[in-house]
Order: structure tokens, then C-alpha cells, then sequence
């Protein structure tokens, strides 16, 4: 649960009881029928709620406080964790828990790449071309790799990135000789676009 929504019903205990305004997106929301519950994208939902919880009885304030407190006291981090281990375990070996990605036939494969105008191709470096491994700056990539992205980056009609969570400094090193090949350094955060020795910082708002 939302520890500052907890904190909040706990502080109304031995106060006036306001009503609890949650946003309908949040997890809890379900276990939180007596908050007021409102779309935080819909600032005329919000502006409703707070002008009820302005106007709303005393009755009603200690009710919906009485039901709030019932919940965060009786639920801990412990009963939150403990259902959702429930959930998770109850999902094994369940129909329709994994979608796998379907098996393309390579002759049909050929067909689309040879009718297609242009292609773009995204890899991903971290786990897929390279295995993670505890150390990045040892997932060099391999022989066959280097080879595949040589050939793929010689095609006029391919465009090609790699997209990795390794640095500018290391893709630079270990890529950068293919003019041709995008790089994609931190997670997107920085992008060097084919043919161009310069990164884009995308940190910077």
C-alpha cells in the first residue's frame, strides 16, 4: 500500500477525519472504496472532490475515516507482499501466462526483406546479442555479431541501431567503425544517429 496514504488515514485518528482524496489510478484504489477517489488527469474530478470533501457532513467523514483506518491497520507491507506472492504463485503453469513471440518461416522472411524498400532493424545489445554479464564492459561483442552487423550496415536500404544500456564511450569503442550503424547508449538517453559522430543528449529537458 501507498505508505503516505496509510500515513495520512493515521494522522486523522485523533483529528477532524478528512476524507482521503486517491487517485483511481493507484494500486491500492480497489481496497480504498471509502477514499474519494478521482482521475488526477481530470483536474475538474479533482476540483469536484476536494469541494465535497469540504462540504461533507461530519457523519459521513467519521464513517468513511472509520473504514480507512480498518483497512491500513489490518493490512501491512507483510499481508500486501503475502497476497501478491499468492497471486504470482497461483499464475504458474496457468493457460495464457506467457505469450510466446510465433515462429516465422525464413522463406517468408526473404520474401519481405527482398520486397521491402527499406528495413530497420533495432537490436538489442544487453542480453540479446550479448549475454549480461556482471561486468559490462567485458560483453564485447562476437565475431559472428560484428559480422552479421557489417553486412546488414552495408545495405543502402537497412537502417540499423543498437540500442544498449552500456555508455557512449563503450559502444564508440567496440562499434564505432561501422559509419553506418545507430547507436542508442543509456537506456535511449543519448542517440548517435547512422553516419553521424555526434550523440544527442536526451537527459536534457
Amino acid at each position: 500500500m501507498n505508505t503516505t496514504s496509510m500515513e495520512f488515514v493515521i494522522a486523522q485518528e485523533h483529528t477532524k477525519h478528512l476524507p482521503l482524496v486517491l487517485s483511481e489510478f493507484m494500486g491500492i484504489s480497489q481496497h480504498m472504496a471509502d477514499a474519494l477517489q478521482v482521475n488526477p488527469w481530470d483536474l475538474g474530478d479533482v476540483a469536484a472532490a476536494m469541494n465535497r470533501r469540504l462540504v461533507m457532513s461530519e457523519e459521513e467523514k467519521a464513517s468513511r475515516h472509520a473504514a480507512l483506518h480498518s483497512v491500513v491497520t489490518t493490512h501491512t507491507s507483510h499481508t500486501w507482499a503475502a497476497v501478491l506472492a499468492k497471486m504470482l504463485l497461483s499464475q504458474i503453469n496457468g493457460q495464457n501466462t506467457v505469450h510466446q513471440t510465433p515462429y516465422i518461416p525464413r522463406d517468408s522472411l526473404w520474401w519481405l526483406y527482398d520486397n521491402a524498400g527499406k528495413c530497420l532493424f533495432l537490436f538489442d545489445y544487453d542480453g540479446t546479442l550479448m549475454a549480461i554479464i556482471k561486468m559490462p564492459s567485458m560483453a564485447v561483442p562476437s565475431p559472428d555479431a560484428l559480422t552479421a552487423l557489417a553486412k546488414l550496415t552495408s545495405d543502402p536500404n537497412n537502417i540499423v541501431y543498437i540500442v544498449s544500456g552500456c555508455d557512449q564511450v563503450f559502444l564508440e569503442e567496440h562499434l564505432g567503425h561501422f559509419p553506418c550503424l545507430g547507436m542508442s547508449a543509456e537506456h535511449s538517453g543519448f542517440i548517435c544517429l547512422p553516419d553521424s559522430a555526434v550523440w544527442m543528449n536526451f537527459k536534457v529537458p
